[in-house]
Parts: structure tokens; sequence; C-alpha cells
């Protein structure tokens, strides 16, 4: 099939409403100069329309040359990115004999389109050139493509073109990806590829069989390596680029030895990043695919001003970390106490001193005195960790919410940090230290999840989840309606750091409005996945339940921890343990009529000695009534 030429899609385009079939809403944006504001690659030219009712904008994707199994590929691709709802990826909607196009190139009139949300933003290429200066922009873009990264290879799909020309940067400095020509999603297993992508991004052996989620894997390595050497050398980026190269070209790869790109990465190998980056580049290089596994090796921080915020304490723990180690908690409390008699420093010192009494659980009076003189001395983190430990009321201070909301604000106005704004958010929510208000608390969380704080994002994803919030089993009714969209969409984005995440997008894909087995199944595996990195010594002991019955299909709709001061027992639940002579008495009752029953206390694991346990309750729902299957997690000392 032939497809009209660019300029006779303008034309169609510049009268919408009388030549779209069903999209007659849809008008296009126009320049300065009259002209529709567009965008044009190998296949498809892209045009900026808006809805003239809801002023919603769109990007309209034209196709100007022919492609197999398109409309198959983008029905699979639209039913995946619709249960995915990833902050990375735009839904689509694939239009079979959209728009009416007078060509002379072929018979045909009616043509297809591909219709997604508008995204205003900089590609990765052009957002690098206008920041080469900006070492502190660099670097925020280098750790937001390292999450994005993340995400990849850790989820399903894969994008299958992955380069600088399809990955947006947003005015708010979050990444898009675009153009999902040649994406693969899991319906798609056993084809061939529709495209190779771009050569200066892909393996250079890469062929159309080779279709399935790794096909990023190379793509990442190589824009992250070049990532990090234009940081360590901007000039490079002006020297040695060209075409759509950030810095490795095709010839690099098909000839390492003679790659100039890759000598100039071998240079720096005294960067540690780099080093791993360059192992990473070798092992997808010789095996075409990375695990998720290898990709940990990689571990980057966010940098102060991907938070706007600096942090000073971070330098100050390491260091206490150091001399506890290295048992010299006398000689560093000296040190900073004739640092603080010289006037040197003072409120970071005292600061410090509080750190090292804190780490060694020592001389709980003098913690609160080197915090107050440290935050008297205006020290930021000072005033940010007192602020916390009053509302909190972490041994040994006591509780103040009206002070410690005072001391959260100062913070705020001094510079904004996340982990002031989600306390304050919890304050406004719980009516801590100041009038109870659910709509400020929402901006709140809103403001940090969108500057990258899981927490946040793991509480609004509660919050649209059951258009509630609250702590403790205590629920709030703020007037927040659910939103499953947006609950599955905070989840997603908080999914690359933390495991409740993982765990709450597994449960949200087996519920009966979400449904999708396969990506619960995936999320169901990242969070084993976590949880055995983060303790190899972990165990799981199932529960015998004799008060319920094990037939038919159950959906789990909610797991929660839940406090070992909750004790008025109804009655006992024995634990057989993989050494039958441990055994665990868990008691248990009931709380409410939405949660059956809560695990409430463990007994001693092994010589006598009682072990703290992390104790999860996962319910289940069938036949309108509520049962329950208990699960309990420990970690050996």
């Amino acid at each position: 099939m032939k497809y009209p030429l660019i300029s006779e899609y303008i034309d169609s385009i510049m009268s919408a409403e009388e030549n779209f079939a069903t999209l007659i809403n849809l008008r296009p944006v126009l320049d300065d100069e009259g002209h529709p504001i567009m965008s044009s690659g190998n296949f498809a030219v892209v045009f900026k329309m808006i809805d003239v009712e809801s002023r919603k904008e769109y990007a309209v994707k034209c196709f100007t040359k022919d492609q197999q199994t398109r409309s198959e590929s983008y029905g699979m691709i639209s039913r995946q990115l619709d249960w995915l709802k990833s902050p990375y990826l735009l839904n689509v909607h694939y239009y079979e004999y959209e728009l009416f196009v007078n060509t002379k190139q072929s018979l045909e009139t009616d043509y297809p389109v591909l219709v997604m949300d508008w995204v205003d933003g900089l590609t990765l290429d052009k957002y690098i050139a206008k920041n080469i200066d900006s070492n502190a922009g660099l670097n925020a873009l280098f750790f937001r493509f390292y999450q994005l990264s993340k995400w990849l290879i850790s989820a399903p799909i894969s994008h299958g073109d992955l380069k600088p020309d399809n990955i947006l940067v947003t005015d708010n400095g979050e990444l898009v990806l675009v153009d999902y020509d040649g994406m693969y999603v899991p319906e798609m297993k056993g084809q061939e590829a529709r495209e190779v992508g771009s050569p200066d991004y892909q393996h250079p052996y890469r062929t159309a069989t080779e279709f399935d989620e790794h096909l990023d894997d190379f793509s990442i390595c190589s824009i992250l390596l070049s990532l990090k050497a234009i940081i360590n050398s901007p000039s490079i980026y002006n020297d040695i680029r060209g075409g759509e190269r950030l810095l490795f070209a095709q010839k690099d790869y098909l000839d390492l030895g003679e790659s100039s790109a890759f000598r100039i990465v071998s240079k720096m190998l005294s960067d540690n990043q780099i080093c791993t980056l360059v192992s990473l580049f070798l092992e997808v290089y010789s095996d075409k695919r990375l695990s998720e596994y290898s990709f940990s090796r990689l571990t980057i921080s966010a940098p102060n001003t991907y938070v706007n915020s600096t942090h000073h304490s971070d330098g100050i723990i390491k260091q206490a970390i150091k001399y506890k180690k290295e048992n010299k908690y006398e000689e560093y409390i000296k040190l900073c106490d004739d640092r603080i008699k010289k006037g040197i420093d003072v409120g970071e010192n005292y600061f410090a001193i509080y750190m090292m009494h804190y780490l060694n659980n020592k001389h709980y009076n003098t913690q609160v005195k080197c915090l107050e003189e440290a935050a008297k001395c205006g020290y930021y983190d000072a005033k940010l960790y007192l602020g916390v430990q009053l509302i909190r009321a972490w041994y040994p201070f006591k509780q103040d919410y009206n002070r410690g909301v005072q001391l959260l604000k100062e913070c705020l106005s001094q510079k904004e940090d996340t982990i002031a704004i989600v306390m304050l958010a919890q304050c406004y929510n719980e009516g801590w230290g100041v009038p109870r208000d659910g709509n400020e608390a929402l901006r709140l969380f809103t403001k940090a999840a969108n500057m990258n704080n899981s927490d946040a994002q793991c509480i609004l994803g509660h919050w649209y989840d059951h258009g509630v919030f609250g702590e403790n089993g205590i629920l709030h009714k703020l007037g927040q309606r659910q939103d499953l969209d947006k609950a599955i969409f905070w989840f997603t984005k908080a999914s690359t750091n933390s495991k409740e995440a993982c765990w709450w997008l597994a449960n949200l894909y087996r519920r009966s409005k979400a449904r999708n087995i396969f990506l619960a199944k995936h999320f169901s595996d990242k969070v084993n996945d976590i949880q055995n990195k983060e303790n190899s010594h972990s165990r799981s002991l199932e529960v015998i339940d004799t008060f319920d019955e094990r037939e038919g299909e159950y959906i789990i709709f909610s797991e929660r921890r839940l406090s070992i001061n909750e004790i008025n027992c109804i009655s006992d639940i024995k634990v057989k343990t993989e050494n039958e002579n441990r055994i665990f008495n868990i008691s248990c009752k009931t709380i409410s009529e939405d949660v059956s029953f809560a695990i409430t206390h463990s007994s001693n694991i092994k010589d006598g000695k009682i072990t703290p346990a992390l104790i999860k309750v996962v319910e289940y729902k069938k036949k309108g009534k509520y049962q329950s299957y208990y699960k309990l997690d420990y970690n050996e000392e």
C-alpha cells in the first residue's frame, strides 16, 4: 500500500473537521505563520491537534510508509498500555480508515492515524545540547534515564527503537517515550520485529527474529555510558557526535578495538560508575541481553539538585558510621567538640555529635541537647530532623506537634525538601499541629510525588485506590473519589524504588476492574526478587488455618501490616514450620467488618530468644464473604 505525501497530509489536516471520520472535534494547532505544528520521521508525520470542546492537545500520527501488521500490532500495543499505565508511556489509539486524503500516490482515499496525548518537551539530544554547560542539569537527566532504564529492564515490554529522538524531556524534567512502531508486548511472542531500530543505538548483529522484552538492553547501556562520559567531559559532545549519535555510532559497535568513542570512555575508568557501565555494556554486547540482577550492580543516587535540596547530613552520617566501625567513638566526639569551641561550623558539628550518639544508642539527653543547639544555629538538616522527631515523638524526644510543624515550615521557606513536604502533608491529613485539611494534604503529597518521593507516590496510590487515606487502620474520608487509573499511575512511578508499590500493583492487577494476570505475576515476582536481595535469610511459613475452606478461586484484595499492640484475642492459630520443634503461637482478633483477622504476636524462634517478625495478613474475597490466608515472614538473626 502506498501512502500520501506529507504535503498531501497537510492539506487534509488543515480541513480536519471535514476529513476525519470520527475525530471530528480535532483541529490543527498552528504556528505564528499559520502552518500546522508538526514533525516528521522515517515512517510518519506527527501533527499537534487540539480538541475544540475539551481543549486537550493530542498528537496525531499519519503514516508515510507501509509496515506489515501495523493495525494488528497497534491493537496489541494499545491493550497492553491501557493496563500498564506507566508514566514513561502514552496511551495510544489506532484508527483504521480515519482520515480522508486527496492523494495522487494511490487509489485509496481513507488512511489510518494513531492518536496519543501531546507532550511538550525537548528530545533527549536537544535537551543535552541546551544544558551542556549545566553539570546539575546533566546529572539530573542521567539519574532520570537510569530510573527509566530500571523500569524498562524489569518491564514485560520493550520499546524497540530506544534513541534520543524517541525520548522526550518534559518541561518539569520527566522522561516520556514516543514512537511505538517497533514496540514488543507479550502478545507478540513468536513474531518477527517490524523494524530493527536505529543502527547507532542497536546491537550491530540484531535481526528481525530477535523480538522480545530484551530489545532495549543494548540501547540502555549505550545511552547510559554516553551520558556519563558527556557529564565527565562535556566537550566530547560537540567534538565527536554527528548524525543521530550521542557518543557511539554503528561503526564503533562493529569494531570496538578501533572505536575512538570506546577509547574515550576507557580513559575514564577511574570513575566507578564508568567502570560498571563499561562492564554492563560489554556484557550486553556479548550476550545481547541483561538480567535485572546484572543491572542491579549499577546504583545511582538522586543528585541533590534533583530534589531541590542540599543535605549535608549524608556526609556526616557516612563519617559517623566510619568512626563507629573503627571504634573511634570518643575520638570523633572530641574532634567535633574542639571545632565547636573554636567556632568552626558550630551547627554542623552539633549535628555530627547528635548523629554519633544516635548511631551508638548513647547519651539520650545529649542527643536532644545537640540537635536543639544545631537547630538554633539554623543548620537546615537539624531543623528538619528535629521537626520530624517532635511530630513522631521518637525517644528521647517528647511530642510537640505545634513546634514540629513550625520547624518544617521554616525548612520549606528555605528550600523545598521532599521529607519536609511529606511530613507536613501527614500533619494536615491527621490534624497534627494544624487544622485537618485533606485538600492541602493532597496538594503536598502530589508535590512530593512529582519530585520523585516514592513514599508520597505510594500514599497517592493508596488514596486514589480507596478514595480515602489513613494510617494504622484509621480511614479519614476526605472527599477524594476512587480513581483506579491514577492509583496505578502513582504505584507504577514508585515501583522502581518501592517493594510496597510492586506488591500493590500485583494486587490491583488481580482485581476484576483491572484484571491482568500476566502483570499481576510480573509484579509479584518483582516483590519476591526484591525481598530475596534484601535478606537472603528470609523465610516464609504457611499457617495451618482450619476455619475456612480452600476451594474455588480467591482474589487478593488487600494486605496490611498490623500493630503488635492489638490484643483482646479471640482465638489462636498454630504455625507449622520447617523445623517441627519450632512452634509459633499467633494470636488473632476481629478488628472490623472489612478485615477478618489481625495477626498480633509471635513467640520464640530458638534458644529462648524472641525474634521480631514482619506479620502479613492477606485477605481474600469469596462468595461475598471475607476469608483469610495468613503468612508469617521473619528474619533469622
